[in-house]
């Protein structure tokens, strides 16, 4: 099986639910989409964890390109740092040819905006949706 997930932004205890979740098999692949890190506390561990796993494949995000950038990076030719970017509710769309999928893992766990932090992860072969807790 394939997954996509992305937006994950340190977040441990959904990033495991997740995983929990798809039961992520040897001969699976796990895409991650970027936005590792930053916002929660775990974000290096997850980056080792995805490094260290053999069928997760990780795409870097805006965050990620920052971080880089604010260690000494070389800046390449994109001026965009990526902070203009606005965060979406988390959620799987459909459309006409195409799938989108986003999330908002980086707003609070409580309080007013907490209903959009949960993660989303989608199974590629049949379109079903796996949401973190």
């Amino acid at each position: 099986m394939h997954y996509v997930l992305s937006d994950i932004h340190g977040n441990e205890r959904r990033f495991h639910s997740i995983l929990h979740q798809i039961d992520l098999r040897p001969e699976d692949t796990l895409y991650v989409l970027g936005d590792v890190i930053d916002r929660h506390p775990g974000g290096f561990r997850i980056l080792r964890r995805l490094m260290a796993m053999p069928n997760a494949k990780l795409l870097l995000g805006n965050h990620e390109y920052m971080m880089l950038r604010a260690l000494g990076h070389p800046a390449d030719d994109n001026p965009d740092d990526g902070t203009a970017l606005a965060h979406w509710p988390m959620e799987v769309w459909h459309g006409e040819n195409r799938i989108g999928i986003d999330c908002g893992s980086g707003y609070p766990e409580h309080g007013e905006n907490s209903r959009y932090g949960r993660l989303a992860c989608l199974r590629l072969e049949d379109g079903r949706v796996f949401y973190s807790e």
